[in-house]
């Protein structure tokens, strides 16, 4: 680990090199705070780092942060490596290996394997050891809060080739014990666990409208939030377990294309914020955008789209005035706070372990490049923690709040993982 030039303050968690085909490596998947649920206190980092071709987790812990590479791929065969997550004790790494399928249902497989290929879920050890493969499937999800024997991994997989209908999985992170297929109607997805591990939701897609699904480990029941003949999607649990978000928009035929996914001009699609009591059932909405194309959902928001922070704060991206910006208000609803101003564009965000405030990436007062901020969730003056020259992305802080590590490149480096004081 050695300081970054021309970045005070950053230091660089850099897998040493090969051979002199420096050129060839590029890290290609956002950085993990290994604890980024509250009741974690770690230092570990994990990234996906491509030499050559050959992807490959490695993996950093601090205080020193020294780079090791954790998975044994030795090949330049073109298997992706995702969704990377850490079971609730930090000591063994959840991924995706595989691309998504295409539009004729076949997964990836650019060197003409004849054996085939597939998208599967792995686990891995922290101290490493060989990988195990769980099952095929994808979209996964590690319950918190459980000890490393008893933790689920939540995956989507195709129940059989026939009808093709996406259901969600559960199968023990040691790999040991057979997979279980929750059976509920229609396309699901988006698995999210509760904050204590022992209830999931997901979104069961009906075709002309689709529903927030909890499933109940203990007591193996289905539950609906809130349900409606809408579309509903994006459920977030509160921290304390008690509450949901979710996203609400207007029911249509399932024929219907989505206004302006390459299908000609955009149109209006509202869309709202929907707040429910999960022991009571009642729900509501807190606030809805406006009827206009600038108000739409942002498809570039990935996982910022809509959060919970600390103080009951909501936080949610939205392009209501031209430019991808995050917005806060109370769970009760009220007027938006603008965290990310200006005529600029976040494009990352993470929360502190105390959800107080938001690290994000963005070229809010530099055009041309991408810098990393943070700002209190309740609004005020973000805060620039990467300046200069260079050019900073994804950043996450790790469990212990004490650092941040993030990526960076500029015209001498290319894309590197780094580490700074949060």
């Amino acid at each position: 680990m050695h300081p970054a030039p021309a970045r005070p303050n950053i230091c660089a968690a850099i897998p040493r090199s090969e051979n002199k085909h420096e050129a060839h490596r590029q890290s290609d998947v956002l950085i993990r705070s290994a604890c980024h649920r509250l009741f974690c206190a770690g230092r570990e980092v994990p990234w996906v780092f491509r030499a050559q071709g050959k992807r490959n987790i490695w993996v950093a812990e601090g205080p020193k942060f020294a780079a090791r590479q954790l998975t044994p791929y030795k090949n330049d065969d073109g298997q992706e490596v995702s969704d990377l997550e850490f079971s609730a004790s930090g000591s063994t790494v959840v991924y995706v290996r595989g691309g998504n399928k295409n539009q004729a249902g076949e997964v990836p497989n650019p060197t003409n394997n004849p054996e085939g290929v597939d998208q599967s879920i792995w686990s891995i050890g922290w101290a490493g050891g060989a990988p195990k493969k769980i099952d095929v499937g994808n979209s996964l999800s590690v319950s918190p809060a459980r000890p490393d024997a008893s933790a689920l991994i939540a995956y989507v997989k195709e129940n059989n080739k026939e009808n093709k209908e996406n259901k969600i999985w559960l199968a023990p992170v040691t790999g040991l014990g057979k997979p279980l297929m929750i059976d509920e109607r229609g396309q699901n997805g988006s698995p999210t666990w509760s904050p204590d591990g022992k209830k999931l939701a997901f979104v069961s897609n009906r075709g002309t409208h689709s529903l927030i699904v909890i499933y109940d480990t203990a007591k193996k029941s289905i539950s609906f939030v809130a349900p409606s003949v809408d579309r509903d999607g994006n459920p977030r649990w509160s921290p304390d377990g008690k509450s949901m978000l979710f996203i609400r928009t207007p029911a249509r035929p399932s024929s219907s294309p989505q206004p302006g996914f390459w299908t000609g001009p955009e149109a209006p699609s509202p869309w709202a914020i929907w707040i429910a009591d999960l022991a009571t059932g009642a729900a509501k909405q807190i606030w809805h955008s406006a009827d206009n194309v600038e108000s739409n959902i942002p498809r570039m928001a990935g996982p910022a789209l809509l959060n919970w922070a600390a103080g009951n704060r909501i936080v949610f991206a939205s392009e209501m005035d031209g430019w991808l910006h995050l917005y806060s208000m109370s769970s009760t609803g009220g007027s938006p706070v603008l965290l990310t101003p200006g005529d600029c564009e976040f494009e990352q965000a993470n929360f502190t372990p105390d959800l107080r405030s938001v690290v994000f990436s963005s070229n809010c007062g530099d055009i041309d490049r991408r810098h990393i901020s943070r700002v209190s969730v309740s609004g005020g003056a973000p805060e620039l923690l990467t300046p200069g020259e260079g050019i900073e992305w994804a950043p996450a802080v790790t469990g212990d709040g004490k650092s941040i590590a993030h990526f960076a490149s500029d015209a001498r480096v290319p894309a590197m993982p780094f580490v700074r004081g949060a």
